[in-house]
């Protein structure tokens, strides 16, 4: 029997070929001269941009040029977008934990994202009840009784060597996360970022620059709710489409990275 917890996802059918295309769309962007040139600009804009995409689908639809220039409105929805892009900016630091105390570094992310929106005691802890807030009106969630052994199971599985590619083990963190939702409010938030814990965790994307989250944005919020609902039926079939799905929205985002390029400035 293989030790390899994931290598039975690299077999479904286009689950290989999915990450290896996003894969390349993200190296190609790693390789642009141009991008080298505008790194720390990339990286900026990446940051901005994916918080942007994610809090929308918190229900925060803000202006992006407000969100680049903080001049967010004080609502809730800019609030959530001004807490969205400060998680952001957690990221980095958080990646160095992800394949050593992966829930140490999603507790990390939630203790930032959910500021002000659940008590205080609760950031970064798992939720202990089933109440909960459901944005993507995604239905029951798992129960608060089986969260511990579903987050140490998902913790051995970060920990553990794989031969799966990077992208493959980023799509199951985020799937789980969203599915499984560990957290009162802000679990969608976190498994939405948690994609690029593991792009920068193992080489694919170190320096954050391709914009997962705009790939998510082009698949829009119901293809991405029916794409997590069908992994967690966990048939077959059902993660073989999140997984391609998830592969998908990383190439429209490295993609995406190569075209804002023109628009950055060089860095000095």
């Amino acid at each position: 029997m293989s030790k390899d917890p994931l290598a039975a996802l690299t077999s479904l059918p286009g689950v290989a070929e999915a990450a290896e295309e996003a894969r390349a769309a993200v190296d190609q962007l790693l390789w642009d001269r141009v991008a080298r040139r505008k790194s720390n600009a990339l990286a900026v804009e990446s940051t901005v941009v994916g918080a942007w995409c994610n809090a929308a689908f918190e229900g925060a639809e803000v202006l992006l040029d407000s969100l680049r220039t903080g001049a967010v409105e004080d609502s809730p929805m800019g609030l959530t977008a001004m807490r969205t892009l400060a998680m952001y900016a957690e990221i980095p630091g958080s990646s160095d934990l992800v394949t050593s105390a992966p829930l140490q570094a999603i507790a990390r992310l939630h203790a930032v994202v959910a500021v002000g929106s659940t008590p205080e005691e609760q950031l970064g802890r798992p939720r202990n009840g089933e109440e909960l807030s459901d944005p993507l009106r995604l239905g029951e969630p798992l129960s608060a009784t089986e969260l511990p052994i579903r987050l140490q199971g998902l913790s051995r599985l970060l920990t553990t060597e794989t031969a799966a590619p990077a992208i493959v083990l980023a799509g199951v963190l985020h799937a789980e996360l969203a599915s499984i939702r560990p957290f009162a409010v802000g679990s969608g938030a976190v498994a939405r970022a948690s994609t690029r814990l593991i792009l920068r965790a193992k080489g694919v994307d170190p320096d954050g620059w391709s914009f997962p989250e705009a790939g998510l944005r082009t698949l829009g919020r119901n293809k991405y709710v029916a794409a997590i609902r069908s992994y967690a039926s966990g048939e077959p079939e059902g993660v073989a489409e999140w997984l391609t799905t998830h592969s998908r929205t990383v190439t429209v985002g490295a993609r995406a990275a190569s075209d804002e390029l023109a628009q950055l400035p060089e860095d000095e």
